[in-house]
């Protein structure tokens, strides 16, 4: 018995045919196992059209061919990718308001800091301001210390000399009594 076959491939890209044909031969009456009395000869003729290089390779149109796919492969396919895509979109926006909470809490943290900064602030300037406060005050009761004390010494100053002119105008001189007194300031 004598098998032959020839496999007709062509190129769609470059359309060249390419033929290769294969003669085995068999007897019916030998085991299958046995090798073949001949060897398998393999012959290859390739034909290539020729091209004119200003039109450019001829096209072939071809008849579509029979859709064998598994329509709902791609259906399964789909739904597990919107589910990992589902899950992997949860986790970025979950890591982003990770994130967002995270930059609130510096924020607020940084409030806090600033905040408390200008009460420190606030309460230096006020403590300065208090103490300016009160040594204008003191300096101000020492100065009215300082009036009184000469106001006094005054008074007591012009009471010996009232006393004295008392007791010189009895005897019967007049004395001529110049009295300072200090301005207020």
């Amino acid at each position: 018995m004598k098998l032959c076959s020839i496999i007709d491939l062509t190129d769609h890209e470059t359309s060249h045919e390419i033929q290769i044909s294969t003669n085995n031969e068999h007897r019916s009456n030998e085991p299958e196992t046995l090798p073949p009395s001949k060897p398998t000869i393999l012959a290859l003729e390739a034909e290539t059209p020729k091209i004119n290089p200003e039109k450019g390779a001829p096209r072939k149109i071809l008849a579509p061919r029979k859709n064998r796919t598994n329509r709902t492969a791609p259906l399964w396919r789909n739904a597990l990718e919107y589910l990992d895509n589902k899950e992997s979109r949860e986790e970025i926006l979950k890591n982003r308001q990770l994130n967002l909470e995270g930059k609130r809490i510096e924020l607020e943290n940084r409030r806090l800091v600033l905040d408390e900064q200008r009460h420190e602030m606030d309460y230096i300037e006020r403590k300065e301001k208090l103490e300016m406060e009160k040594t204008r005050f003191t300096q101000e009761m020492f100065e009215r210390d300082q009036k009184s004390k000469i106001i006094e010494q005054q008074h007591q100053l012009i009471q010996s000399l009232m006393e004295r002119l008392k007791k010189t105008s009895k005897r019967g001189s007049h004395v001529l009594l110049k009295i300072y007194i200090l301005p207020r300031v």
